[in-house]
This record gives structure tokens, sequence and C-alpha cells, in this order.
């Protein structure tokens, strides 16, 4: 036999024996917390994000913090522009620059605790389904107002309508200061409703074709991008309506409600880069 046959002949006890042999097996780490937040990075939604709450609004198995559209459930995240806000729920998602400023799920009363109230009382409720709650129907405008200023906002929001009395209206608005404001609203007037949109006072509205009253969710979102962009999703009905930006959009923003109650899920909340 050659010296090649008999370097490649084969051996049946050489075979068995491999054939029985066995690996170790490295048992996975269970107490292993990457993040430190106290739960294991086994069942953490976040793993390299501390989060010991776990919160996840949209239920996609992604917890808040690390999710690049926390309010919008989809299977595959997406970030074409690579900075950190999905493809779902950014302003401009083929420019880069634009940064994440807030989530808010108002989960507790601490969630809001930073948040300004306008006027003082009656003051925005935590409800027991997670909501930020203005319950009151009085005639008179009151405002939720996130603590810090925006330069250019991008903001999604999601409420659910309670009681409307006579032009009773719900909505946001960014940019406030001074004289300068941009106010997205769904107004009720009898049984008519129509949808706004405001820059400095001076409102442009269209018909709303879709439903508005008491026990209806609606999505709403504002983008200064390059106008006044706003859109307003009920049952899935979706409508745009829009108005020219002015001088400047840096100022405060707000859950905004007129001779109406609301109970916010949310606010995501995006300062729009140059």
């Amino acid at each position: 036999m050659s010296a090649i046959g008999a370097a490649c002949r084969f051996d049946p006890h050489q075979a068995g024996t491999d054939a029985n042999k066995t690996d170790a097996v490295v048992a996975p780490d269970v107490t292993l917390d990457s993040d430190g937040d106290g739960v294991p990075d086994s069942i953490d939604n976040c793993p390299s994000i501390p989060n010991p709450d776990q919160h996840d609004k949209d239920g996609d198995g992604r917890g808040d913090v690390c999710d690049p559209c926390p309010h919008v459930s989809t299977p595959n995240e997406v970030d074409t522009d690579g900075d950190g806000i999905g493809d779902e729920c950014d302003p401009r998602p083929d420019s880069p620059g634009d940064t994440r400023v807030a989530f808010d799920g108002f989960y507790s009363a601490a969630d809001i605790a930073t948040w300004t109230a306008m006027p003082a009382t009656p003051p925005w409720q935590i409800t027991s389904q997670q909501q930020a709650q203005q319950a009151t129907v009085d005639g008179a405008p009151h405002a939720l107002a996130f603590p810090n200023p925006i330069a250019n906002a991008y903001s999604a929001v999601q409420f659910e309508v309670g009681q409307l009395g006579p032009n009773g209206s719900i909505g946001v608005c960014s940019g406030l200061a001074g004289a300068e404001y941009y106010c997205c609203v769904l107004l009720s007037n009898n049984s008519n409703a129509y949808f706004y949109a405001t820059s400095l006072g001076v409102n442009t509205g269209v018909a709303w074709l879709g439903s508005f009253g008491p026990g209806d969710t609606v999505m709403m979102v504002q983008n200064l991008a390059t106008s006044n962009h706003c859109e307003a999703t009920v049952g899935g009905n979706m409508q745009v309506v829009e108005t020219a930006l002015g001088p400047t959009t840096d100022g405060s923003f707000e859950l905004y409600t007129d001779a109406a109650s609301a109970a916010f899920d949310y606010a995501f909340l995006v300062d729009i880069g140059p």
C-alpha cells in the first residue's frame, strides 16, 4: 500500500472513539446583567441601556429607551440615515442630524412632574390606563408644557377624546415663545369638525371628514422641518393641513385642550437638525 493510502486508511477504532467524544457545553449565564439595571440580559428588553421599569409602549418586545420608534410597532426597525430615529417616526428619514429629545409614555405621576400645567389648576393627572389627562371642560384653554424648549420640533402624540364642549378643541403646539407659536388642532363645532394648522395666530383649516367625538383615538403628528405640517389620523382616516413658518421655531412644546377633555397616551419629541 502506498504511503498516501496508508495515511488515508479508514480506522474503525479511531472513528468509534471520535463519535463517542462529547464537547463540554457551557451553560448560559442567566444572571448576566450588562447594563446593571437589575434585569438579566436573558429577559431584558434593552440589555445595553438601563431600564429597570422595562416599559414597552408599543408592545414590540423592545423597550422604550432603545426602540427607534417607541410608539410604533414594526417587525423590522429601519433607520436609513443612522441618526437613531426609525424611519417610521423620523421627520427626515433620509437626512441625518435629527435628535430624539424625549419619549414620555405617561406611566406615572413622576413622568409629568417636570412638565408645567397652564393654568396650574385643575391639574393634569395620570389615569389608571397610563395616560396624561385633562378632565376639565370649562370653556377655557389648558396646556401641559414640556420642560425644555425645542429649537425645531417634530412631535407625535396619541390621545383619546373625552368630552367636547362648544368649539371644543384638542391638539399640540410647538415653538411657543412670546407671539411665536405653531399648533395642530382638531375642533368640534356642533355637528361639524375641522382640522387646523396655526402659525403665528393665522389659521388654515379643512373640514374633518372622519369621526371626532368622545371615545375616538387620534394620532397626531406635527413636523416643523419646512412648514407647520400637521397630520391627524382617526380610524384609518388621515388628513393633512399645513401653514408657513415664521422667522423662528424655537420654543416650548405643549399638549393642548380648550373646552374639551382628553387623555394622552404618549408624546414623542424630536429636535429637527439643520
